[in-house]
């Protein structure tokens, strides 16, 4: 920080990680004084008319990073460090809903997240191989295997990690034709 005028907001929330003091739960607690840290390390540093964030990642742990803003600044989407994302649908007002616009893209929005949701517990896991088609292969000397779920009909190719990331068919038929499909190659980059 240093003295800067603006809407500020904040990008991310972190946590303290650390012990406490009364650590017994046989000891009878006192509300009023019970519930302190053993130690405690200020995650900002105020030195020099400086204000300095101390990253220490053993201590503060962020939890919730923020993602999108509506147009008056609002949270509106945010993930956490397993990148799991959450959002809300904040002001809907009906007689402010001009053709019903804003009701049938919350729908569509709900939609999909029960769809998701609903898609997600029918699919088996990717170490139940009875529950797929397996296809072991090799484009561009790397050997890979691709699986086809029979109960959903999704495809899955395997990375050289021996991890499984999500694929389609047309990735399926580029590779057996020798050919590295562009989201294999964008996972490998990612790394």
């Amino acid at each position: 920080m240093d003295g800067r005028i603006g809407n500020w907001r904040s990008y991310r929330t972190y946590t303290y990680y650390t012990s406490r003091k009364e650590a017994d739960p046989d000891v009878a607690t006192n509300i009023r004084t019970d519930g302190t840290f053993k130690d405690y390390t200020s995650f900002w540093n105020f030195a020099n008319n400086q204000i300095n964030p101390q990253y220490d990642t053993t201590r503060w742990v962020w939890n919730s990073e923020k993602t999108l803003f509506n147009r008056k600044g609002m949270e509106i989407e945010n993930r956490d460090p397993l990148g799991r994302y959450n959002s809300g649908i904040y002001g809907y007002d009906a007689k402010h809903d001009k053709d019903e616009l804003t009701a049938k893209q919350v729908s569509h929005m709900l939609w999909y997240l029960l769809d998701g949701r609903s898609r997600g517990r029918r699919e088996a896991q990717i170490d139940e191989r009875d529950s797929f088609n397996e296809y072991h292969m090799a484009f561009a000397e790397v050997e890979t295997i691709f699986l086809q779920s029979k109960k959903t009909g999704r495809w899955w190719m395997q990375l050289p990690d021996k991890k499984f990331i999500a694929c389609s068919y047309k990735d399926y038929l580029l590779a057996s034709s020798n050919e590295i499909p562009e989201r294999w190659l964008r996972a490998q980059e990612r790394g």
